[in-house]
């Protein structure tokens, strides 16, 4: 679990976490910033783990001065594969359903010796589609971080600075991966903004590195039902839109698995055109933008 200084969300998190009752919790809170007096709500979010009342090793890293939404979970999550293999990852306002669990443990164990396989994700947007008429999970290079899980072998692969770029950039990149030249030549030109102004950005990302990472590697997984309501809608990278868009659901207790471990070229096309490449619309942009100065100002 990773927080920082949202105690009314994070507390709904770790209510579905102690409904799952792990074995293990790795609960990593970074430190406050320098003038923004919010010393108390980070507190909160750190006494939060007191809460532990089920059979559970619970690990703690508190860190004494903040350091950004880049550095703060990208180090988590490096801290707590010191001592694992594998890890289910929720930040501080991604609530997940109870077969969220049980959906990640079940795909950790089948594929850990996959390693073109690098990320299982609890977010799903097009269930009741034909993608899932005859499995319920599928694989995709568009696999999202609200609610993930993942194996050391693939998070070892990850760097922040993405030093490799250039020369991914110029061995063809995305355009040698995704399902049309156009994506892969747009994805390109993004990966490249992105790594010459990694020096001024890098301590406010690292999902993007990490997708940049998932990329060159491999692909993940995405299941038939969303398993993960996201109820941000203040945080750095909000829209304030997300808390209201898609509901947390169960999965069903026998899984039926796809027959081959492939990317599903239609599904990304989809995906891309209906989700990645859609944009709100001018009305829900500045109600966005409105609705998260009227909660920051609370």
């Amino acid at each position: 679990m990773i927080g920082f200084n949202r105690p009314d969300t994070m507390q709904q998190v770790f209510d579905a976490v102690r409904l799952a009752q792990p074995s293990k919790l790795y609960f990593a809170v970074d430190g406050a910033r320098k003038g923004k007096n919010e010393e108390e709500k980070v507190q909160q979010v750190r006494d939060i783990v007191k809460q532990v009342d089920w059979p559970c090793e619970v690990h703690t890293l508190f860190r004494d001065e903040n350091v950004g939404c880049g550095f703060g979970p990208a180090n988590a999550i490096t801290w707590a594969f010191e001592n694992e293999d594998r890890l289910i990852v929720l930040e501080d306002d991604c609530v997940p359903s109870q077969s969220f669990f049980r959906f990640c443990n079940e795909m950790l164990e089948r594929y850990k010796d996959d390693t073109r396989v690098n990320i299982i994700s609890g977010r799903s947007h097009w269930h009741g589609s034909h993608f899932f008429d005859k499995y319920d999970y599928l694989f995709t290079h568009y696999a999202h971080t609200w609610g993930w899980a993942t194996w050391k072998r693939a998070w070892d692969q990850f760097d922040i600075y993405m030093k490799d770029v250039p020369d991914f950039l110029e061995d063809g990149g995305a355009e040698n991966i995704l399902p049309t030249k156009a994506l892969g030549e747009k994805a390109n030109r993004n990966l490249k903004k992105k790594s010459e102004a990694i020096a001024q950005e890098v301590t406010h990302s690292w999902d993007s590195q990490w997708s940049y990472t998932r990329l060159k590697t491999g692909f993940g997984i995405v299941p038939a039902h969303n398993l993960i309501h996201n109820i941000g809608d203040v945080g750095t990278h909000s829209n304030a839109l997300v808390n209201t868009d898609m509901p947390a659901e169960e999965m069903p207790e026998k899984l039926r698995h796809p027959h081959f471990v492939m990317v599903n070229r239609e599904y990304e096309l989809y995906h891309y055109k209906n989700h990645i490449h859609k944009k709100p619309s001018l009305l829900s942009r500045i109600w966005g933008k409105l609705n998260r100065e009227l909660r920051r100002k609370k």
